[in-house]
């Protein structure tokens, strides 16, 4: 019954977007609850079947998906889930749930519809002990149930049930529409071994170089790769290269992270000065499990540096540390717990400057090749509290008094996460006080090239600030939907005047409603307003 709950979670956790379909079936998988043949329970880490267990669970939930739209018309009609509401503890009217946690109980709905699949379209059918009280509630409606497929099916003219499954997969993305599938980005570990190196590595491993263009019309099997040209650590390898093969992987000096993951920090750290390296520079990642980003800011730092790594959630924690550990950041200090219980004025981080966020999103700029499968809809209640939290977290993180610049992203393309939480965080009359704008992003990519794509204004004819926001498409940039943009602070913020919408440095700044309170004692009380941070020392910050 373990893996059916599963399924059902899977489905679950699919339908509130909490990650892709491959990354949400592997996770439940490994805490998968084993026994050995004394009826012992085996530690679901160590187990050697949680591989089999994700492929099997993987199969199972992406058959169902395939078949979902036409289990819905099936349960909706056949009323199954009232005739056995006590079997699966169906409540009418109850609100979905989501499952959390490896022993929480999924949807009765989700439920169902594993159980059906399996009853209707899988060949072994459901596999469940006969006596099993599930098993007997669904098959007890056996004939009903196969009879309304029939019906079904003679309403959509097929008489095969894999048309079904062509019904609901129409559109499905082939490799020419989803350009995502192109490539395979990986990042250059610069802790372990130079650019150069990795380069060197690979021809002589048998890897040729190539451009971008060829790379993407590159048959299957070809060993090709190309530099990225925007971000000088990141390469674009073949599509079908398996990992396990690389050694420089499977060591971390090359780590799998998607090229818009990467921009984030590059955005952050991008253009840091000589001077500033060798002073040292102090980072927090507010938000870091897995750890892709931490160790990419561990690389722009150097050894001078420090990265404090925050993650709240203790498994995720215990993959951070494997991959800070992988990866050979000895500059990072990993941290159990969360960034918005901290307090702005902790000592520990009095030095700190810069801040990277990337907190929860919706997810819904993850694509892959099964997670077109999943219904495309908005959870409007659920994008509106993502967006509050976000609001929540990138305001707390402006409040650090040392900190001078922000960066904030997300995986996700509606932009009530995106441009309108940047806005509506500008636009507070405190972050304009503190003298937040927003960071001008064009001299921080390498090999001097320029990004083409920018946030998305409110209005068609409206561009405020929207070229200083970055996004990316998956069908133009082979990446995932992702979305990022960088605070930055004006330590003695000018007057606003009229007709002066801009910083003198023709950076963008938001007006507020109110104009900011007259200091009482002129230009002292500025400089009273920003004690601690002495100008003479702001180059090296």
């Amino acid at each position: 019954m373990d893996f059916y709950n599963k399924a059902a979670s899977a489905l679950d956790q699919l339908d509130q977007r909490r990650g892709s379909l491959k990354g949400i079936v592997f996770r439940l998988a490994r805490s998968s609850t084993h026994f050995d043949h004394k009826g012992q329970r085996t530690s679901p880490v160590d187990s050697a079947r949680r591989i089999s267990d994700g492929k099997r669970l993987l199969r199972v939930v992406a058959e169902t998906l395939r078949y979902r739209q036409a289990i819905r018309v099936i349960l909706k009609n056949t009323n199954l889930l009232m005739r056995e509401k006590k079997a699966f503890g169906y409540r009418p009217g109850q609100p979905t749930t989501v499952s959390r946690g490896s022993n929480a109980h999924p949807n009765p709905e989700s439920l169902a519809t594993i159980l059906v699949h399996d009853l209707l379209f899988a060949r072994r059918g459901i596999s469940l002990a006969k006596v099993h009280k599930l098993r007997h509630a669904v098959e007890a409606h056996s004939q009903l149930l196969h009879a309304e497929l029939s019906r079904h099916k003679m309403r959509l003219g097929v008489s095969e049930n894999s048309a079904l499954a062509a019904v609901a997969t129409q559109g499905e993305p082939n490799d020419e529409d989803e350009p995502t599938e192109s490539v395979r980005w990986m990042r250059v570990n610069t802790i372990k071994w130079a650019v150069e190196e990795a380069v060197d590595w690979l021809i002589g491993s048998g890897w040729n170089e190539t451009d971008m263009d060829a790379l993407h019309q590159a048959r299957e099997g070809h060993q090709l790769f190309a530099r990225d040209r925007h971000l000088p650590s990141v390469l674009a390898l073949s599509r079908s290269v398996v990992l396990s093969a690389l050694a420089p992987y499977q060591d971390g000096r090359l780590i799998a992270q998607d090229k818009a993951s990467c921009m984030p920090a590059q955005l952050l750290l991008g253009d840091l000065s000589l001077m500033q390296l060798k002073k040292g520079i102090c980072v927090i990642d507010a938000t870091a499990a897995p750890g892709n980003k931490t160790t990419m800011l561990s690389a722009l730092v150097g050894r001078k540096g420090k990265v404090w790594a925050f993650e709240k959630d203790a498994e995720r924690f215990k993959t951070l540390k494997q991959m800070v550990a992988k990866a050979g950041c000895t500059n990072v200090e990993c941290i159990l717990g969360d960034f918005l219980s901290v307090k702005t004025n902790d000592p520990r981080f009095e030095n700190v400057t810069h801040i990277l966020l990337d907190p929860s999103c919706s997810g819904s700029g993850i694509s892959n090749r099964l997670d077109h499968l999943v219904d495309s809809y908005r959870d409007e209640a659920r994008i509106d509290s993502l967006a509050r939290f976000q609001t929540t977290i990138v305001s707390h993180a402006l409040r650090f008094k040392s900190v001078l610049q922000v960066a904030y992203s997300t995986c996700s393309i509606w932009r009530e996460e995106d441009e309108d939480v940047v806005m509506r965080v500008l636009e507070k009359p405190e972050m304009s006080k503190k003298g937040w704008r927003l960071k001008d992003l064009s001299d921080v990519l390498g090999h001097g090239q320029a990004w083409e794509r920018v946030g998305k204004p409110r209005t068609a004819g409206e561009k405020p600030h929207t070229d200083r926001m970055v996004r990316f498409d998956p069908k133009l940039d082979n990446t995932i939907g992702f979305f990022a943009a960088v605070f930055v602070r004006d330590l003695t913020p000018p007057r606003a005047h009229k007709g002066q919408p801009e910083c003198s440095d023709g950076s963008a700044m938001i007006p507020t409603s109110k104009r900011p309170a007259r200091a009482k004692h002129g230009r002292r009380g500025d400089v009273k307003r920003w004690r601690g941070i002495r100008p003479g020392r702001l180059l090296y910050l």
